[in-house]
């Protein structure tokens, strides 16, 4: 049993400190507002605490990237090492920040008029290479069918990458300035593909949410055992060439007037099977995310939506119900361009 903390920024690190603690580990939370409204007030594991004095009594601390700069200032100050941490991920959040690293690396930045296929690759940096890539497919758009308003993520498709040209191209240029920053943690690019071209969007350092999640289906092995591993750098864990899927679930008013913090219990159940894979927010009126893979894309989304039968036990829940029906001819076509292999 180990001693975690995760600092976060509004509480969205919760999916995070509910997993470790399921698996056993005793996990605190830090962050600039009160977290413990919602599905978290009263628990004890995870639980909240109010001051980062004491960071030596933790096995592994943890950021979840969501931009906290006086938190990254005190564990600065430490000289502790946090996996997702510093002041990097919080700049990131600046988009003339990004543009200056995309210019500065002359990297032609998406316009909204290319049309092309927009990937997410992510992957771990452990201060000097990238290990654990995997390529995401976002779906942003809140209704089925592409329609409705647009949000941070409704649903994922991935596939594993590993030494592929989309992988070289996404995150070699990055890895000087990961460098030079100290940043150990996952990091992701996103890229709109062409048959011969590439444009670069979003730059995100952190645990980013659906797509850590998705990403970490593949993953064989408890999610401690991951990040320790990571941390030490000691043999890495297995890593399946499967697909990954994620759906994520919410409730009124999601989409808009976000900030209001749910209790889940109303709205799902948990049977034991389906526990590592579903991953529990409860901020901003999102539930969190299902996730699950398989050989295929259509396996995968058959056993997603199988496990959100199981859970969901209120029809105010909100989901789409078309995630990973167009993915599959996206993915054939970027291996066809050559991007994937």
């Amino acid at each position: 049993m180990a001693s975690i903390l995760i600092t976060t920024n509004k509480g969205k690190g919760t999916s995070l400190a509910l997993r470790l603690a399921h698996e056993g580990h005793i996990v605190k939370m830090y962050a600039d507002k009160p977290i413990t409204e919602g599905f978290m007030q009263g628990m004890k594991n995870p639980s909240v605490i109010a001051s980062l004095k004491l960071l030596d009594q933790f096995d592994l601390v943890l950021d979840d990237g969501t931009g906290n700069p006086s938190v990254d200032y005190d564990i600065q100050e430490s000289g502790r090492p946090v996996i997702g941490g510093g002041p990097f991920p919080s700049k990131l959040m600046n988009i003339d920040y990004v543009n200056k690293i995309k210019t500065v690396l002359c990297l032609p930045s998406i316009e909204p008029s290319l049309e092309g296929i927009k990937v997410f690759t992510y992957a771990w940096f452990d201060g000097n290479r990238f290990d654990y890539t995997t390529h995401a497919i976002v779906t942003n758009k809140f209704l089925d069918n592409n329609r409705g308003p647009s949000t941070e993520c409704s649903g994922v498709v991935l596939t594993r990458g590993e030494s592929d040209k989309l992988s070289t191209i996404a995150l070699n240029p990055f890895e000087d300035l990961l460098r030079k920053v100290e940043y150990i943690g996952p990091f992701g690019v996103e890229t709109l593909l062409r048959v011969e071209k590439s444009f670069y969007g979003s730059i995100k350092a952190g645990f980013i949410y659906d797509v850590f999640p998705t990403s970490f289906e593949l993953i064989k092995g408890s999610l401690f055992d991951f990040l320790w591993k990571f941390f030490l750098k000691e043999e890495k864990l297995p890593i399946s060439n499967e697909y990954a899927l994620s759906v994520r679930l919410s409730v009124p008013p999601y989409p808009y007037n976000q900030g209001k913090d749910e209790n889940c219990n109303p709205y799902i159940s948990l049977p034991e099977p389906a526990k590592p894979h579903v991953w529990l927010d409860g901020h901003d009126s999102i539930i969190g995310c299902i996730t699950a893979r398989g050989a295929t894309i259509n396996e995968a989304r058959r056993r997603v939506y199988r496990t959100i039968r199981n859970t969901v036990q209120s029809d105010i829940v909100q989901f789409r119900q078309d995630i990973g029906q167009i993915e599959d001819e996206q993915i054939k076509q970027l291996r066809e361009w050559g991007w994937l292999e």
